[in-house]
């Protein structure tokens, strides 16, 4: 489905490479696609588990590397740098993650998530918890990239599901 402005015209100049399937009845294809947990009852189950020992044991793997967050399509952590050069200088935002350690590290020293469970625990609220609150949509898509990219074997779905039994 095409959704932007922008999107319309990227098929209209490339039309030979698309089929037209607005009429199509996805039905079947959304009938195949079994739900591997369930977001509402993950965002319910949050309420009570945030100090749960769940977070310790399932980020007892996670090396911090913040892989997951920077293929993931909904992870829009940044951070905002200072240059200066002297008498001019420069401010500008760059990509950032809330996995790694340094991300809440205050200027004082005081880091408010200064172990991997409390990243790991962030990254999950964040997504499932937090975002869902304020802007009334889920910061994961499924798409199982973040489990694909991890080099310690990580799978957010696993652990989802764990949640979702607590």
């Amino acid at each position: 489905e095409i959704l932007t402005e922008k999107g319309k015209n990227l098929i209209k100049a490339n039309e030979s490479l698309f089929e037209n399937t607005a009429e199509m009845d996805k039905t079947p294809f959304l009938a195949n696609v079994e739900p591997k947990f369930d977001n509402t009852k993950i965002q319910e189950k949050l309420g009570s588990l945030f100090n749960h020992e769940t977070w310790v044991e399932q980020s007892l793997h996670c090396i911090g590397c913040g892989a997951c967050a920077y293929v993931c399509p909904a992870c829009a952590c940044f951070d905002i740098l200072d240059e200066d050069n002297g008498r001019s200088g420069f401010r500008y935002k760059c990509w950032d993650s809330c996995g790694l350690g340094n991300f809440t590290l205050h200027t004082s020293g005081h880091n408010p998530r200064e172990v991997q469970s409390q990243r790991w625990r962030q990254r999950i609220y964040h997504k499932f918890s937090y975002m869902p609150k304020r802007e009334h949509v889920f910061g994961c898509v499924g798409c199982g990239r973040c489990s694909k990219v991890c080099p310690v074997n990580m799978n957010i779905i696993e652990h989802l599901q764990t949640v979702n039994e607590l």
